[in-house]
């Protein structure tokens, strides 16, 4: 017997499939095609648990895939240092209220503000990108726009940000021509969102679907449920603490809708849920979901120069 180990595979041969394991891949095509649920196998779901949510658009894979909270975050919760809640209304302002809200966080834990100061997310609506402001005018009757943190936190590196109290937030208006002197914050996106929370709260996108989103309350957000669910936009909101419930890692995000919705306007969202758009036959995926993801993404922070002693 040779001491060498097995032998190398070798490289060409033939295998054939037992009828009953091509019954079952034949079977799950009806529900998911075979190139999206080889997407789904190679994420290695944690069990063999894939539910096919159907909705009236389209439809969406949804299975679970652990994400492990260190250590350091047990006792990191930063939801004091998030400010009044605001409500964005019908208005394309949570990127804004959002990447305000940071600036003053994290301003205020690493102590370059001597006192919690709340920063204009007006001012950001009025000027990070005006000509997208005058361009939805035309179209929409909204000075409002989509935008993201990341380019907000852009913005604030050029432009710097006032005050909230020089700069009141009253949502959509046509922008003004005064420009406030510049600040100094700057930018860095992160790779890894649980890292940085250690030290403050992050920013991040939430996939936001309705009525789900609407209806969650106290309970655990995972993104699509029922025929009627609906994906709408990516939405802005901050991370300011993660928990774990019997096994699952849970997101505790602050969003931008007032008080009514979630749990006084604070939500839990499953970082262990995954989502894959499975669309109706002729129809195309939405490119948020074409492939595997979680509920939130695109996560980032102001990332400030060393503090002059």
């Amino acid at each position: 017997m040779s001491d060498q180990g097995p032998l190398p595979m070798p490289l060409g041969g033939n295998f054939t499939v037992p009828k009953h394991v091509s019954d079952f891949f034949a079977s799950v095509e009806k529900l998911i095609p075979g190139h999206i649920l080889g997407m789904i196998i190679s994420s290695k779901p944690d069990n063999d648990r894939v539910t096919v949510v159907s909705c009236k658009e389209t439809s969406y894979a949804r299975w679970r895939k652990h994400t492990v909270m260190p250590g350091f975050l047990n006792d990191k919760n930063w939801k004091k240092y998030m400010g009044l809640m605001r409500d964005q209304g019908g208005h394309n302002t949570c990127w804004a209220v959002v990447t305000a809200e940071l600036i003053s966080a994290i301003r205020f834990i690493l102590k370059y503000d001597t006192k919690f100061t709340e920063y204009s997310a007006q001012y950001l609506v009025d000027y990070a990108d005006p000509a997208k402001a005058l361009a939805n005018y035309e179209q929409e009757r909204h000075y409002c726009y989509t935008h993201s943190v990341a380019k907000g936190l852009d913005f604030i590196l050029d432009g710097g940000i006032p005050t909230e109290a020089h700069w009141k937030y009253e949502g959509c208006r046509k922008p003004r021509a005064y420009r406030p002197p510049k600040d100094d914050p700057h930018v860095h996106i992160a790779d890894e969102m649980l890292y940085h929370l250690q030290f403050h709260p992050i920013g991040a996108s939430l996939a936001l679907f309705l009525p789900d989103y609407s209806t969650i309350k106290k309970g655990v957000y995972r993104g699509p449920t029922s025929i009627d669910s609906v994906y709408k936009c990516p939405h802005a909101v901050s991370i300011y603490a993660i928990e774990v419930v019997d096994g699952e890692t849970i997101a505790l995000v602050k969003s931008t809708h007032g008080t009514e919705l979630g749990d006084k306007g604070y939500f839990r969202v499953s970082l262990d849920t995954m989502l894959v758009e499975v669309p109706h036959k002729g129809k195309t995926a939405n490119r948020d979901f074409a492939r595997p993801c979680r509920l939130l993404s695109r996560f980032c922070f102001p990332k400030l120069p060393p503090l002059q002693v």
